[in-house]
């Protein structure tokens, strides 16, 4: 039974209490706390009722697809299979627990053993299964328990369409990040602009689309995560002539991602290159991922991918960011739990979890770099990027509850800034319980410790069976504008010779 607002208020906090036991909830609290704990399961429990009936809908037409495919003596009744057939057909019908392509070649099996294989009935039963395999499939992604896949033609174009946001977003912002430039101004403008073009692409659609990472603008040793906002946009100095300044930002259509970052020199041009230290810290963040790009096919280790990008690195006299992490992309997540560590610690090479590359997957290569030991350390800055931890807690404040709900209503499981909330005031009391109690977890501006400079390149690559694809680049390298003097190894350039596409 459903219980509106104004009903549950007039209860006693017994009668509360009842209803809360029969739900199997806790019962602990105040009574606000108990009528915010009911209607919050009234919310879940609408939401089942529609997946069911979405559930119910699909298994009765599925069905209906198997009697009409019996009536018609396309396939077999189940009291008509060998005993082969029916253990075959009891695996097919548990939608993706087993290999589909496998369980034809055991059906091809099975009717090679019959005396008089009826050719175009097991045809048939063939296609009913794939046919269903498929339903459920579509009906697993739409409740996100699987992951689409890139054979999908509509999960591609989503992360085209993203990376064609992103890609032109950041060469927009790096046009204003010109002397006396605000970074607050930076920022704010990059987040306008991937909503104003987001809304653009998909008119018709009513998936969630827009950032999926806020626009970040860091200067010289700053290495990520700085975004200012409002209140505190004063704190941070407009831009100089001379500054290194990396900018970084994500677009998401129905949470399929695309990030992208780059790093320029304030005033650099043609006229007036870039030389020197930041010539040689620019091209390692451009070449170690290059590197990196060439180096993710199927099968390749990420302790391989980590050591190559070491070595490119170091041609230049850099080094990745200690600990710095790239990470495998997700419909709704950017940063997954498939780590390639660059630059590990000692005690973080023991603790590192091996993994591959592999056909079907997506990646956000993250490459920071910078002179000297490159090691990380927090920076004073308060962090205002956030995103929700996927942890639940009651939360007690009004305040925190409201931040809540708007940050799931508007951002759902992407980072998100303070800046981008209704009210920055609210926003900025709001968060305080939410990252106590570990519901979201903050995006700690990060520094290099002994102040040395940071260059920075980042972008989405997708594994196809095809080969690699690289969905945003951002800024075009140019040679003529970054001048460094190194000479890359032999064998370092026998690596850039190869195309990323001809892997």
């Amino acid at each position: 039974m459903q219980f509106d607002e104004k009903a549950l208020k007039k209860l006693k906090v017994p009668e509360l209490r009842q209803i809360l036991t029969e739900r199997n909830l806790k019962t602990e609290g105040k009574k606000d706390e108990l009528v915010a704990r009911i209607l919050q399961s009234n919310s879940m429990g609408k939401k089942g009722e529609e997946i069911d009936k979405k559930s119910q809908e699909l298994m009765e037409e599925e069905r209906k697809l198997a009697l009409r495919a019996e009536r018609f003596g396309l396939v077999k009744k189940n009291n008509e299979l060998t005993e082969e057939e029916k253990k075959l057909r009891l695996r097919q019908e548990r939608f993706g627990s087993a290999n589909t392509t496998k369980n034809n070649s055991e059906l091809q099996e099975v009717n090679k053993k019959r005396e008089n294989p009826n050719k175009a009935s097991e045809f048939f039963l063939m296609v009913v299964v794939d046919q269903d395999e498929e339903k459920m499939r579509k009906r697993l992604e739409r409740f996100e328990v699987v992951e689409p896949l890139l054979t999908d033609p509509s999960v591609l174009e989503k992360y085209r369409a993203a990376a064609r946001t992103a890609n032109t977003v950041i060469k927009m912002v790096f046009e204003k990040a010109v002397e006396n430039a605000s970074i607050f101004e930076l920022c704010k403008y990059g987040d306008e602009m991937i909503n104003d073009l987001s809304k653009k692409e998909y008119t018709k659609a009513k998936f969630s689309k827009g950032i999926a990472y806020p626009t970040s603008v860091c200067v010289n040793n700053i290495a990520c995560h700085f975004s200012p906002i409002e209140s505190e946009s004063e704190l941070a100095k407009p831009l100089s002539k001379g500054d290194v300044v990396k900018v970084q930002l994500g677009t998401h259509y129905d949470g399929f991602a695309a990030v992208v970052a780059n790093t320029i020199v304030v005033g650099s041009s043609e006229s007036e290159p870039v030389t020197g230290e930041k010539a040689d810290l620019i091209s390692a963040a451009h070449y170690t991922a290059e590197g990196i790009l060439r180096m993710m096919k199927p099968g390749k280790k990420s302790t391989e991918i980590s050591a190559v990008a070491s070595q490119m690195a170091q041609e230049f006299g850099c080094k990745p960011l200690e600990g710095s992490l790239c990470h495998d992309q997700k419909r709704n997540v950017i940063d997954g739990t498939k780590h390639i560590v660059l630059n590990p610690s000692s005690e973080e090479k023991s603790k590192i979890a091996l993994n591959e590359v592999e056909v079907g997957e997506v990646y956000l290569i993250d490459v920071v770099v910078s002179k000297g030991d490159a090691k990380p350390k927090l920076s004073g800055t308060r962090a205002t990027i956030f995103k929700k931890s996927g942890a639940t807690y009651q939360l007690k404040m009004k305040i925190a509850r409201s931040f809540y709900s708007e940050i799931s209503t508007k951002f759902g499981t992407f980072p998100f800034g303070l800046r981008n909330c209704e009210e920055e005031r609210k926003a900025k009391l709001g968060v305080i319980e939410c990252v106590k109690s570990r519901i979201v977890e903050a995006f700690d501006v990060i520094e290099e410790k002994d102040g040395n400079l940071v260059a920075q390149v980042c972008y989405t690559v997708m594994i196809t069976e095809n080969g690699v694809v690289r969905l945003t680049e951002g800024l075009e390298w140019n040679p003529k504008v970054i001048v460094s003097d190194k000479v890359l190894s032999s064998e370092m350039k026998e690596l850039l010779n190869v195309s990323p596409k001809s892997l």
